[in-house]
Protein backbone atom coordinates (compact mmCIF):
# COMPACT_ATOMS: atom_id res chain seq x y z
CA UNK A 1 0.00 0.00 0.00
CA UNK A 2 2.60 2.60 0.70
CA UNK A 3 4.78 1.83 -2.26
CA UNK A 4 7.96 0.87 -0.57
CA UNK A 5 10.56 -1.89 -0.97
CA UNK A 6 13.77 -2.02 1.11
CA UNK A 7 16.18 -3.19 -1.40
CA UNK A 8 19.60 -4.86 -0.46
CA UNK A 9 22.50 -1.88 -1.82
CA UNK A 10 24.65 -4.77 -1.95
CA UNK A 11 25.22 -8.45 -2.98
CA UNK A 12 24.54 -10.84 -0.32
CA UNK A 13 28.44 -12.23 0.02
CA UNK A 14 29.70 -8.24 -0.19
CA UNK A 15 31.55 -6.81 2.92
CA UNK A 16 31.67 -3.06 3.63
CA UNK A 17 35.43 -2.45 3.18
CA UNK A 18 35.14 1.25 5.22
CA UNK A 19 34.03 3.99 7.51
CA UNK A 20 32.85 5.30 4.16
CA UNK A 21 30.85 2.66 2.36
CA UNK A 22 29.04 1.91 6.42
CA UNK A 23 27.95 5.23 6.15
CA UNK A 24 27.09 6.06 2.84
CA UNK A 25 24.60 2.46 3.34
CA UNK A 26 23.88 3.61 6.57
CA UNK A 27 22.38 7.38 5.76
CA UNK A 28 20.47 5.47 2.95
CA UNK A 29 18.71 3.00 5.22
CA UNK A 30 17.45 6.02 7.65
CA UNK A 31 16.58 7.66 5.23
CA UNK A 32 14.42 5.29 3.79
CA UNK A 33 13.27 4.73 6.70
CA UNK A 34 12.65 8.01 7.83
CA UNK A 35 10.41 8.64 4.24
CA UNK A 36 8.31 5.13 5.14
CA UNK A 37 7.53 6.57 8.76
CA UNK A 38 6.62 9.67 7.22
CA UNK A 39 4.12 8.32 4.91
CA UNK A 40 2.92 5.47 7.19
CA UNK A 41 1.99 8.73 9.52
CA UNK A 42 0.46 10.56 6.87
CA UNK A 43 -1.74 7.29 5.89
CA UNK A 44 -2.74 6.84 9.70
CA UNK A 45 -3.39 10.82 10.02
CA UNK A 46 -5.51 10.20 6.70
CA UNK A 47 -7.61 7.39 7.91
CA UNK A 48 -8.64 8.84 11.63
CA UNK A 49 -9.91 11.83 9.39
CA UNK A 50 -12.09 9.96 7.42
CA UNK A 51 -13.33 7.78 10.34
CA UNK A 52 -14.03 11.24 12.41
CA UNK A 53 -15.55 12.76 9.36
CA UNK A 54 -17.44 9.83 9.11
CA UNK A 55 -18.58 9.80 12.74
CA UNK A 56 -19.42 13.66 12.44
CA UNK A 57 -21.40 13.00 9.51
CA UNK A 58 -23.45 9.92 11.22
CA UNK A 59 -23.71 12.01 14.33
CA UNK A 60 -25.07 15.19 12.65
CA UNK A 61 -27.70 12.67 10.86
CA UNK A 62 -28.91 11.33 13.92
CA UNK A 63 -29.51 14.58 15.26
CA UNK A 64 -31.26 15.91 12.36
CA UNK A 65 -33.65 13.00 12.31
CA UNK A 66 -33.90 12.98 16.20
CA UNK A 67 -35.02 16.68 16.53
CA UNK A 68 -36.88 16.91 12.73
CA UNK A 69 -39.04 13.93 12.92
CA UNK A 70 -40.33 13.48 16.16
CA UNK A 71 -44.02 13.11 15.80
CA UNK A 72 -46.00 14.35 18.30
CA UNK A 73 -50.00 12.33 17.58
CA UNK A 74 -53.12 13.82 18.77
CA UNK A 75 -55.16 11.32 21.18
CA UNK A 76 -58.35 10.07 21.84
CA UNK A 77 -59.79 8.76 24.25
CA UNK A 78 -63.21 7.11 24.24
CA UNK A 79 -64.36 5.64 27.98
CA UNK A 80 -67.10 3.60 29.22
CA UNK A 81 -66.85 0.95 26.89
CA UNK A 82 -67.68 -2.89 26.95
CA UNK A 83 -66.67 -5.28 24.88
CA UNK A 84 -69.94 -5.01 22.45
CA UNK A 85 -69.57 -1.38 22.54
CA UNK A 86 -65.72 -1.13 21.52
CA UNK A 87 -66.76 -3.51 18.84
CA UNK A 88 -69.41 -0.97 17.66
CA UNK A 89 -67.04 1.55 18.07
CA UNK A 90 -64.28 -0.32 15.57
CA UNK A 91 -66.90 -0.87 13.09
CA UNK A 92 -67.59 3.14 12.95
CA UNK A 93 -63.63 4.03 12.88
CA UNK A 94 -63.10 1.42 10.49
CA UNK A 95 -66.04 2.47 7.80
CA UNK A 96 -64.50 6.22 8.36
CA UNK A 97 -60.81 5.06 7.62
CA UNK A 98 -61.76 3.51 4.48
CA UNK A 99 -64.21 6.15 2.81
CA UNK A 100 -60.80 8.48 3.91
CA UNK A 101 -58.39 6.14 1.65
CA UNK A 102 -57.07 4.17 5.02
CA UNK A 103 -55.84 0.42 4.68
CA UNK A 104 -56.65 -1.90 7.85
CA UNK A 105 -52.82 -2.89 8.57
CA UNK A 106 -53.94 -4.73 11.79
CA UNK A 107 -51.46 -5.68 14.46
CA UNK A 108 -47.86 -5.33 13.80
CA UNK A 109 -47.33 -8.97 13.20
CA UNK A 110 -43.75 -8.64 12.40
CA UNK A 111 -42.43 -6.63 15.11
CA UNK A 112 -44.79 -9.03 17.41
CA UNK A 113 -42.39 -12.07 15.75
CA UNK A 114 -39.30 -10.32 16.07
CA UNK A 115 -39.84 -9.77 19.90
CA UNK A 116 -40.88 -13.41 20.75
CA UNK A 117 -37.84 -14.63 18.75
CA UNK A 118 -35.43 -11.80 20.35
CA UNK A 119 -33.19 -12.25 23.24
CA UNK A 120 -34.48 -10.22 26.26
CA UNK A 121 -36.28 -10.64 29.88
CA UNK A 122 -39.18 -12.63 29.81
CA UNK A 123 -40.30 -9.49 31.77
CA UNK A 124 -39.68 -7.03 28.94
CA UNK A 125 -40.62 -9.33 25.96
CA UNK A 126 -44.40 -10.11 28.13
CA UNK A 127 -44.57 -6.10 28.47
CA UNK A 128 -44.02 -5.17 24.96
CA UNK A 129 -45.74 -7.98 23.23
CA UNK A 130 -49.00 -7.06 25.57
CA UNK A 131 -48.41 -4.01 23.90
CA UNK A 132 -48.08 -4.67 20.68
CA UNK A 133 -51.51 -6.99 20.93
CA UNK A 134 -53.35 -4.16 21.99
CA UNK A 135 -52.72 -2.21 18.76
CA UNK A 136 -54.51 -1.88 15.35
CA UNK A 137 -52.75 0.29 12.37
CA UNK A 138 -54.63 1.90 9.64
CA UNK A 139 -52.54 3.59 7.25
CA UNK A 140 -52.98 6.38 4.46
CA UNK A 141 -49.76 6.07 2.26
CA UNK A 142 -50.49 9.26 0.29
CA UNK A 143 -51.08 11.49 2.96
CA UNK A 144 -48.91 10.32 5.39
CA UNK A 145 -51.29 9.63 8.36
CA UNK A 146 -51.04 7.02 10.83
CA UNK A 147 -54.35 5.95 13.46
CA UNK A 148 -53.39 3.45 15.82
CA UNK A 149 -56.16 2.22 17.95
CA UNK A 150 -55.12 0.51 21.53
CA UNK A 151 -57.10 -1.36 23.45
CA UNK A 152 -57.22 -0.89 26.78
CA UNK A 153 -61.23 -2.86 27.64
CA UNK A 154 -60.29 -5.89 29.10
CA UNK A 155 -56.82 -4.76 30.90
CA UNK A 156 -55.89 -1.55 32.20
CA UNK A 157 -52.22 -0.37 31.57
CA UNK A 158 -49.64 -0.51 34.03
CA UNK A 159 -49.68 2.30 36.15
CA UNK A 160 -47.38 5.40 34.91
CA UNK A 161 -48.09 3.52 31.54
CA UNK A 162 -49.76 6.72 30.42
CA UNK A 163 -48.69 10.14 29.99
CA UNK A 164 -52.58 11.30 31.50
CA UNK A 165 -55.22 9.82 33.53
CA UNK A 166 -57.72 8.42 31.89
CA UNK A 167 -61.60 9.12 32.54
CA UNK A 168 -62.57 5.16 32.52
CA UNK A 169 -61.11 2.08 33.22
CA UNK A 170 -62.28 0.43 30.18
CA UNK A 171 -61.40 2.72 27.30
CA UNK A 172 -60.39 2.72 23.89
CA UNK A 173 -57.01 4.97 22.95
CA UNK A 174 -56.85 6.49 19.14
CA UNK A 175 -53.62 7.83 18.67
CA UNK A 176 -53.41 10.21 15.04
CA UNK A 177 -50.21 10.66 13.43
CA UNK A 178 -49.40 12.80 10.53
CA UNK A 179 -45.44 11.32 9.40
CA UNK A 180 -44.17 14.69 8.69
CA UNK A 181 -41.71 17.36 10.24
CA UNK A 182 -43.43 20.26 11.72
CA UNK A 183 -46.63 19.35 12.80
CA UNK A 184 -50.18 18.41 11.87
CA UNK A 185 -50.52 19.99 7.93
CA UNK A 186 -53.50 21.40 6.77
CA UNK A 187 -54.98 18.38 5.30
CA UNK A 188 -54.50 16.70 8.83
CA UNK A 189 -56.02 18.94 10.99
CA UNK A 190 -59.04 18.86 8.41
CA UNK A 191 -58.71 15.47 8.65
CA UNK A 192 -58.97 15.76 12.42
CA UNK A 193 -61.91 17.77 12.55
CA UNK A 194 -63.89 15.30 10.27
CA UNK A 195 -62.81 12.45 12.22
CA UNK A 196 -63.63 13.51 15.26
CA UNK A 197 -66.78 14.87 14.33
CA UNK A 198 -68.32 11.61 13.22
CA UNK A 199 -67.03 10.31 16.41
CA UNK A 200 -69.35 13.12 18.08
CA UNK A 201 -72.32 11.72 16.00
CA UNK A 202 -71.99 8.75 17.67
CA UNK A 203 -70.85 8.87 21.19
CA UNK A 204 -70.87 12.40 22.10
CA UNK A 205 -68.77 13.23 25.60
CA UNK A 206 -68.10 9.62 25.32
CA UNK A 207 -64.98 11.10 23.47
CA UNK A 208 -62.35 12.80 25.65
CA UNK A 209 -59.46 15.28 23.60
CA UNK A 210 -56.13 14.29 25.21
CA UNK A 211 -54.18 16.04 22.63
CA UNK A 212 -54.72 18.24 20.07
CA UNK A 213 -53.36 17.85 16.96
CA UNK A 214 -49.48 19.42 17.37
CA UNK A 215 -49.15 23.01 15.60
CA UNK A 216 -47.75 23.25 13.05
CA UNK A 217 -44.46 25.98 12.43
CA UNK A 218 -44.81 26.26 8.72
CA UNK A 219 -48.58 27.90 9.29
CA UNK A 220 -47.76 30.32 11.90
Amino acid sequence: MLGFALRQPFSAGATLTNHCDFERYGNMHIAILRSFVRQFRFVFLMTRLKYLLFLVFALTTLEGCRWGYVMEPAILNIAGLTNESSEQLSSVVSHFLKQEGFEDLGKYNEMISLIEKGNMSEDTKAEQLARLNRERNFLNRDKHLRIVWVDYINKEPPKGYLSYTPSSKQFIEINIYEEQPDGFSLYGRNFYIRFISTLRKHYGTSIVVVNEPPPNSKMN
